[in-house]
């Protein structure tokens, strides 16, 4: 196995790729793209911070007292629903964006 690594070490060439993330996700603007929208219901929240520890791009503040319970900074949310799949009390749930009749 290793003859076989030294040998195609030597055959191939080093190269420059883009892929289709960026290597700092949290540092992008969303824009336009996303399809759809974290929905916190206020009342069953327990303010536990789940949400907030498993975002990939840390938009989601928790707080501790006041309303509201937990905050979402929009232009960096991407919508990719990990909030809504940890939450504990399944209070977040994933709405269509542009419907915010709640």
């Amino acid at each position: 196995m290793q003859e076989l690594q030294n040998k195609l070490g030597k055959t191939l060439r080093p190269f420059n790729a883009l892929g289709p993330v960026a290597t700092i996700f949290g540092a992008v603007n969303t824009g336009a793209w996303r399809y759809e929208r974290p929905v916190v219901d206020a009342a069953r929240c327990l303010r536990c911070g789940v949400c907030g520890r498993y975002c990939p791009v840390d938009a989601i503040t928790v707080q501790k007292s006041g309303d509201p319970c937990v905050d979402i900074m929009w232009e960096f949310c991407k919508g990719c629903g990990i909030c809504a799949n940890e939450c504990p009390q399944k209070c977040i749930i994933m709405e269509e964006e542009g419907n915010e009749n709640g």
